[in-house]
């Protein structure tokens, strides 16, 4: 009987932390800024850790043995929220399209995909906002 109490207390504190964690993001929601509208030395930061992260790309998919090329794979999109807090610490808070060649990508290579992000420190002018970031590969073929 104390397990199941237990159990339900449990329960009960994931769902309110659940809430409230929704709750400030929906009052966020109308300050998301996406990438593209960003400006000045905020948008030449911003390009700047794209380009280190772009550059441990073909590493990450070698890995998990995919082929962006018309033939095989045309496309990886990723569509994410992040916020970077007052640390810099970067927080994926939604995902928003996750697609690898027409389908759903793995946990393994999202871990992958993601693992620069959840690392990096974010400079000072990237804090404390939420930015819409396309983290993806598409070619027209």
């Amino acid at each position: 009987m104390r397990y199941y109490i237990l159990l339900s207390l449990i329960f009960l504190n994931v769902v309110l932390l659940s809430a409230k964690n929704i709750k400030n993001f929906s009052a966020a929601r109308d300050s998301i800024v996406e990438t593209y509208k960003l400006r000045g030395d905020t948008a030449r930061t911003w390009d700047s850790l794209e380009m280190e992260w772009k550059k441990r790309l073909p590493d990450i998919l070698k890995k998990h043995k995919i082929t962006i090329s018309c033939a095989e794979c045309t496309s990886i999109i990723a569509n994410v929220v992040l916020y970077a807090d007052s640390t810099g610490k970067c927080h994926i808070v939604q995902k928003r399209k996750l697609t690898v060649c027409g389908g759903t990508m793995e946990p393994k290579l999202e871990y992958d995909y993601f693992r620069f992000w959840k690392q990096v420190v974010f400079p000072p002018v990237l804090r404390n906002r939420y930015i819409l970031a396309r983290l993806s590969i598409v070619l027209k073929c």
